[in-house]
């Protein structure tokens, strides 16, 4: 549905899987959705010779394929595609840098994290706790960290006691009605005027209005594009974002082909990859968008 030019030498392209929302959230439907996939790889690379294969939001969930790793799996299995050296990426690591690198400019002292049990949350709270002396306090019924300065809670509501909610996990919007209804209030949380929602699930959905000053509901995990040699043409279309602006996830498959990089990025995130290809990001002219903070 796009093409666009990534770095001068490598032609990008959006393709998409025809399944809706709803095949997604049926677990009769996953294993035809991979094979669809599998049954696209294929169709591109006999065309076009493609050989580099980004997966987009839903078509890396962990329900429905391991975060990619069960495609890659079968890539190795397929007898077209076996031989061809083809590459499955998810570009999570460098949404991992983005999320991580925006929470350690607000210089919180803590924070409370909605979906810190995923696999970016998780990398998220690990070089978090690895890098600064920040508490996190972890909305979740499963203690998967196991830190002192981790704590969790099974009250969603535990949210009004913070600044700065880190989202990284899609609730209901009717789960977070009570907590927003008291951070509204005028008598709650005396010590701070306004709270703040920062939100790296896509697509982001906003909670609360613009015109609300006690809650600000903004989108983080986006990255602007400052330079036209790393990317040129239509890559901001068809994923919601602003013009010259890109999802970290989207570039950081890009910047794997920029690199020439010859091996799967799937599953689980390795935290030692994060600070160098954030770094890669920054000299490629991509930073987060600006998020304005009221201290």
């Amino acid at each position: 549905v796009s093409r666009y030019l990534v770095d001068g030498n490598y032609v990008g392209r959006i393709i998409c899987v025809m399944h809706g929302p709803v095949d997604y959230l049926k677990q009769s439907s996953f294993q035809h959705i991979n094979r669809n996939i599998l049954k696209l790889m294929t169709e591109q690379h006999r065309i076009s010779g493609t050989r580099c294969f980004g997966l987009g939001n839903l078509n890396k969930m962990k329900t429905l394929n391991d975060g990619g790793a069960v495609i890659a799996q079968m890539v190795k299995e397929d007898p077209y595609l076996k031989d061809k050296n083809i590459r499955v990426w998810t570009g999570d690591t460098l949404t991992t840098a983005s999320v991580l690198k925006q929470i350690q400019a607000l210089q919180a002292t803590e924070i409370f994290f909605v979906g810190a049990n995923g696999k970016i949350g998780k990398a998220v709270c690990e070089l978090l706790l690895a890098q600064t002396d920040i508490k996190i306090c972890i909305y979740s019924s499963h203690q998967a960290l196991k830190h002192p300065r981790v704590s969790y809670t099974q009250n969603l509501t535990d949210l009004t006691n913070f600044k700065f909610v880190i989202i990284g996990k899609t609730l209901a919007p009717g789960a977070y009605q009570k907590a927003l209804s008291l951070l509204s209030s005028t008598s709650a949380s005396p010590t701070s005027t306004t709270h703040y929602l920062l939100d790296y699930t896509v697509p982001f959905f906003p909670l609360v209005k613009n015109d609300n000053e006690r809650v600000k509901h903004i989108q983080i995990g986006v990255l602007k594009v400052s330079s036209t040699k790393f990317l040129r043409g239509h890559y901001d279309v068809c994923m919601g974002t602003a013009q010259n602006h890109i999802y970290p996830c989207h570039a950081g498959c890009l910047l794997n082909l920029q690199s020439g990089k010859e091996e799967d990025e799937v599953g689980e995130i390795d935290i030692n990859e994060v600070d160098s290809l954030w770094q890669r990001a920054l000299s490629n002219g991509l930073d987060n968008i600006a998020v304005d903070i009221v201290y």
